[in-house]
């Protein structure tokens, strides 16, 4: 997949996860959609996440 992180990525995010399957999809959802940050600004799949939905 393009653009999809690498095996060295995933393993440290199940590393720190692993304890907690449920944030562990929550952390591969928002990778896997395009989760990013510009300035002080959320996006997921170019759709700003306004701060106080993400809290």
């Amino acid at each position: 997949m393009k653009g999809s992180p690498g095996p060295l990525m995933w393993k440290r995010i199940h590393v720190l996860f692993e304890t907690h399957p449920e944030r562990l999809l929550g952390a591969e959802f928002l990778l896997k959609n395009g989760f990013c940050v510009r300035g002080n600004r959320i996006f997921v799949n170019e759709v700003e996440i306004p701060l106080l939905k993400w809290a």
